[in-house]
């Protein structure tokens, strides 16, 4: 029997703070293997994402830096518990400018 790859979620933002948007899991899991592409790259302290659940920061993040269009956080997992809500939040940081965000993990 094969195996289909896991589910990833992808989520496409326009520049701000947090995405108006909140994902629920109804049951637990793991959020793992981050990736974010910006349409341009980064400038300056560079463009940092992060994934948050019931509000405060996790360790599921990564910093697009200066010069590049993309990052990954292949190290960092979170334990999701059901009801547990999903956010993710996307920070200029010195000298970056606002861009699209494309961000995707599994879950």
């Amino acid at each position: 029997m094969s195996r289909s790859a896991p589910p990833r979620l992808v989520i496409a933002t326009t520049p701000g703070v947090d995405v108006d948007l909140a994902l629920v899991p109804v049951n637990g899991g793991t959020a793992s293997g981050m990736r974010v592409q910006l349409d341009q790259n980064s400038a300056g302290s560079g463009n940092t994402v992060t994934l948050l659940v019931n509000g405060t920061a996790t360790a599921l993040t990564c910093t697009v830096t200066a010069g590049s269009k993309t990052c990954v956080d292949s190290t960092h997992s979170v334990t999701l518990a059901a009801g547990d809500e999903m956010q993710v939040q996307v920070t200029n940081n010195a000298g970056a400018a606002n861009r699209q965000y494309l961000v995707s993990f599994r879950y």
